[in-house]
């Protein structure tokens, strides 16, 4: 495994770690942004057994060529997918040998972004200006569960869900891999996160499983406009 930054050196200590947006905020001791990369770069360049081990359990692991890539970018605007910000994964990595994408979504206890039922509340009441995301939640809607849906039957989903998913598959469609895995690693270190949030996340977690149920085969699922490739999802808490 190898870590690399956008100008694609080598990333081999936290000072070298891309910062995330709003760094004052999420870069800070107990949060996520810097836990995971204390955590991924722990291994002293080889991939971490928690993460093997779930790739192994669905048969996706042959080799460590993982190339890893920290706040990494996806854009959505020319996927059919409306304009606006991208979807930030906190690493993507990559593999030729395992055909594979993983996109991880890491947390202490910070919650997933707002239902989509809440932007249209922000939306209604003029306090946020966040139309095109409910354009987006239907483009996520019909290209996750069919052409027949819409944001309405994705009321209680999380949006963050929805566009970590997008991502991670677009990113396999881009690298012409064969699986994709959208990884939510929680860590849980002594005195830095609260059990009740951690315990909403993963409630989260299993609605979105429960809508995805009928696009199940086997351990993987075959979404709408992804039919070519095998898409994995995977939530796992770690104690360190």
């Amino acid at each position: 495994m190898i870590v690399l930054n956008s100008n694609l050196e080598e990333v081999i200590n936290i000072d070298m770690w891309p910062r995330p947006m709003s760094p004052e905020k999420h870069w800070q001791p107990g949060r996520s942004a810097m836990e995971f990369a204390l955590y991924l770069l722990g291994g002293n360049g080889k991939i971490p057994e928690e993460i093997k081990n779930i790739l192994q359990k669905n048969g996706l692991y042959i080799a460590d060529d993982f190339k890893v890539y920290p706040e990494f970018g996806t854009s959505l605007n020319k996927n059919g997918f409306y304009k606006g910000n991208g979807r930030q994964h906190d690493a993507l990595m990559v593999s030729e040998l395992n055909s594979l994408v993983v996109g991880i979504e890491a947390k202490v206890d910070e919650r997933f972004d707002n239902v989509v039922s809440k932007w249209l509340t922000l939306i209604k009441s003029k306090s946020g200006s966040n139309a095109n995301k409910i354009d987006r939640a239907d483009a996520f809607a019909r290209a996750i569960f069919g052409e027949d849906k819409s944001h309405k039957d994705i009321l209680e989903l999380h949006y963050q869900l929805l566009s970590a998913t997008i991502g991670t598959l677009l990113e396999a469609k881009k690298h012409s891999s064969k699986n994709a895995m959208l990884l939510i690693l929680v860590i849980k270190k002594d005195g830095c996160y609260k059990e009740k949030e951690v315990e909403k996340n993963e409630k989260a977690y299993q609605l979105y499983l429960d809508m995805l149920e009928n696009k199940k085969c086997e351990n993987y699922y075959k979404l709408h406009n992804f039919p070519d490739i095998k898409f994995y999802i995977e939530y796992n808490e770690i104690e360190i």
